[in-house]
């Protein structure tokens, strides 16, 4: 009887953690759509673009997210956003989604946006790059991802 509990156990462990991977594995999120204080910086189906900001006025940055595959993701995700000149990061946008990834459901878009300062910014350019993470960096389902797991969005230009 005690082998039989644990086969049991052991199974419905195995079950459980099977969901658990294929709920994750179905789990397809998606950049749509990211706007610069009201101006298109990437678009699915369009690509990455480069738009000048005036670094002395905060920039409002609006990210649609959504969701392909046909379950939400297992765990809570954060978002991180990165504003690089020259491979360093020198903007750090991360945050929570105001909709956790667990209940990012097909379909239905997730639209969050901040705000971040480029006052001592001026005459740089920035790479603006997006993903997904909990303790390590999550695919997304959008052309263009790289190896590293992030999705180059466009570059800023601050004037």
């Amino acid at each position: 009887m005690f082998k039989a509990i644990i086969s049991a156990a052991t199974g419905i462990m195995f079950i459980i953690t099977g969901m658990t991977v294929s709920a994750q594995e179905n789990f397809k999120p998606q950049v749509q759509k990211v706007t610069v204080n009201g101006q298109v910086l990437y678009e699915l189906g369009s690509g990455a673009k480069s738009l000048e900001i005036d670094s002395a006025k905060d920039v409002k940055v609006e990210y649609t997210f959504a969701n392909n595959g046909s379950s939400p993701a297992s765990q809570e995700l954060r978002i991180f956003v990165h504003f690089e000149n020259g491979g360093d990061i020198l903007v750090n946008g991360d945050y929570q989604p105001s909709i956790p990834t667990t209940q990012w459901i097909k379909g239905k878009k997730i639209v969050d946006s901040g705000s971040y300062s480029f006052a001592k910014q001026k005459g740089k350019t920035f790479d603006v790059f997006v993903g997904l993470f909990k303790e390590d960096r999550y695919d997304m389902d959008n052309e263009g991802v790289a190896d590293d797991k992030r999705l180059k969005l466009g570059s800023l230009i601050c004037k």
